[in-house]
Order: C-alpha cells, then sequence, then structure tokens
C-alpha cells in the first residue's frame, strides 16, 4: 500500500487530537467524528498518455492530504470487459481505508475532478470488511449510489447513503461504469495538490469495551480499528 503504518499511526494521533483535544479522555467522547479520506494513487506506477486504464489495484484512502503531481485514471466499459459483476476488480477504479470501532451516521460524500467527460452515470460500490471477488465469489455491494460524469472537464460530486454502516476495519468504494457506451467513459483526475479528491463521511465511534477486569479494551474512541 502506499501509506505506511507509521503514516496511518501518525493520521490516527492527529485526529484522535482533534476528537479529544489535551487532557481529554477519548473515551468519554460521544459526538461523532468527521473524516475526510483523501484517496491516493499507486505511486510506483507512473501514467502515460498511451496508458489505458492508468492505475491498477485497489488502491488507498487514508488521512493524509494529497500533495504534488496528481495521478489520473480512465473509467471504461467494454461490455464483457472489465467484468462488472465483481466486488473486487484491478481494471475499475478502488480505494480502500482503515476504518471501524464505530458507525456511519447520515450521507457520505464523494468529490473527485473528471477530464474527458462524457456525461455517463458511475455506480459508487461500496463495502465494509470484504474482500470478495468476480462471478460466483461476487459480493453485493452493502451500499449502492450512482453519479453522473461532467461532460468535457468537471467535477463529479456523489451523496451516498452510508446511514448505519458499521465497519470493524475497513471501507472500499469502487467506482464502475453504469453506460456502455463509449467505451471510454473520461478520466478521473485525484491525489494532486490540486486535485484532492475526497470521501467525506460521519462516524459515531463505539463505547470502548471493558475487560473483565474493568479495564478498557483499547485507549480511543476514534472510528479507527488500531
Amino acid at each position: 500500500m502506499r501509506r505506511t503504518l507509521a503514516a496511518l499511526a501518525t493520521a490516527a494521533l492527529a485526529l484522535t487530537a482533534i476528537a479529544a483535544g489535551d487532557g481529554v479522555d477519548a473515551a468519554e467522547i460521544a459526538e461523532p467524528i468527521e473524516f475526510a479520506f483523501h484517496l491516493h494513487g499507486d505511486e510506483d506506477a507512473p501514467l502515460t498518455d498511451d496508458e489505458v486504464y492508468g492505475t491498477s489495484g485497489n488502491q488507498t484512502m487514508d488521512l493524509i492530504a494529497a500533495t504534488g503531481d496528481p495521478q489520473t485514471r480512465q473509467l471504461v466499459n467494454g461490455v464483457v470487459s472489465p467484468n462488472t459483476a465483481c466486488s473486487e476488480n484491478a481494471l475499475f477504479p478502488t480505494w480502500t481505508g482503515w476504518v471501524g470501532r464505530g458507525t456511519v451516521v447520515g450521507d457520505a460524500t464523494l468529490t473527485i475532478d473528471v477530464v474527458g467527460g462524457m456525461g455517463g452515470d458511475v455506480d459508487i460500490r461500496v463495502w465494509t470488511d470484504t474482500t470478495g471477488g468476480c462471478n460466483e465469489e461476487n459480493v453485493a455491494p452493502h451500499v449502492l449510489a450512482t453519479g453522473t460524469m461532467p461532460i468535457g472537464a468537471g467535477t463529479m460530486q456523489v451523496t451516498i447513503p452510508t446511514d448505519g454502516l458499521d465497519p470493524h476495519f475497513e471501507m472500499k468504494i469502487m467506482l464502475v461504469a453504469a453506460d456502455t457506451s463509449p467505451t471510454s467513459q473520461g478520466r478521473f483526475v485525484y491525489d494532486g495538490a490540486d486535485y484532492d479528491a475526497t470521501l467525506s463521511f460521519t462516524c459515531q465511534p463505539d463505547a470502548i469495551p471493558t475487560d473483565e477486569a474493568g479495564e478498557p479494551e483499547y485507549a480511543n474512541a476514534d472510528c479507527l480499528p488500531f
């Protein structure tokens, strides 16, 4: 993954500090926490003008804002390929982020820039704690929303009905072309200082459980799984 566990730990500490404040026990916090996951690309896969799909594989989304030059990823639908009967397909833009020990409250919002958009519809599929695959191994999305790509260049913003999702350790989104023509629906631009795509949502932390001795099983009620 693009971001190391050290970076994630730093982000977790930062979020806890924001949520709890110095000298406040995070276990006492009952207020929901605002998350903004930033969608990252694969820094080890530089893009070229001739590239069809762009960055491949399951990419990372985390609490670290994008910097530097953006990544891009084409959204395609060749009817037969890529296979849309999948809960994980590296040919579609996919991101996974760490979140858990809490419940999503209200809707999430996906905001991402587009170039070369054809105005087609895009399915935003959301899963929690799911790997899955294609065909017989396909897992139906836990949440599904549909957005519309702009014509030409612009920003696509989609409201996703995520209320009540209760991830234990991760959330995954995959963007799939809902229209079959033309084959190329446009290209997403993200993970750049001027193209910082985000998935924003609110998480209500779970109450921290205690062991038989009455001690808390973990330190922070911050909707992060570790």
